[in-house]
């Protein structure tokens, strides 16, 4: 980003944060995101009488982005202080969920600006703000265990039933639930990665229970 770049995103960040909602901290935050479209979305903190619910200013931003289905973040600039002080005398950085949602969205050279003023501020790459992401590419070290699953080509003629598993070219098709089946009565059966991989095809006239795992759980033995 060149410095008119990185100027405009905290001028919209400061916009941002005369929008702050927060009467029980002072502190008034705002954020802007600027999407590889080009686009930037403004953002401010939202509090909420029960702390748990307030709602980040980035996180603010980035869901208006997102909700516009601009999912590719390239930079947020960041501002925040005391709500009625003459001038912001802190660099407000991103909280650790903040830096983990942007993550999702923005990758490790997502540009993290934090700023007292347009001429007065720190950039940071998002990887030097969170090492060590927790990002999609771990799941790729994960298996997922279906327990009780029967498995079918998809050349078999019938349909799907409750308990069955769809298989084309060694992946997951589909999965029918089967509620019926008793936690005491499951067996392992079978195993697939993150992307739907059949590891290992175990028996073919087994019943399965819910595969609720498929999507994102990791089964425990």
């Amino acid at each position: 980003m060149n410095e008119e770049d990185i100027q405009n995103l905290i001028l919209n960040a400061f916009e941002g944060r005369t929008k702050s909602y927060c009467p029980y901290s002072g502190y008034a935050v705002g954020a802007a995101i600027l999407t590889s479209s080009g686009e930037i979305y403004r953002g401010c903190n939202v509090e909420n009488s029960s702390y748990g619910a307030t709602i980040c200013a980035e996180r603010c931003a980035a869901l208006k982005a997102v909700s516009e289905g601009d999912k590719k973040f390239t930079a947020v600039a960041i501002v925040g202080g005391l709500k009625d002080a003459s001038e912001i005398t802190d660099y407000a950085y991103p909280c650790g969920i903040c830096r983990q949602f942007l993550s999702e969205f923005g990758g490790s050279d997502m540009t993290i600006i934090v700023a007292r003023s347009i001429d007065d501020k720190k950039v940071y790459k998002l990887s030097e703000l969170l090492p060590e992401a927790f990002t999609s590419e771990r799941f790729s070290f994960m298996n997922i265990r279906l327990y009780n699953a029967r498995i079918l080509d998809l050349d078999e003629s019938h349909s799907v039933r409750a308990g069955e598993v769809r298989v084309s070219d060694g992946k997951i098709a589909e999965v029918i639930y089967d509620t019926e089946i008793k936690p005491e009565d499951r067996m392992f059966d079978r195993e697939i990665d993150c992307k739907g991989n059949l590891l290992m095809r175990g028996f073919n006239d087994a019943h399965t229970h819910s595969a609720m795992t498929f999507l994102r759980s990791l089964a425990d033995d």
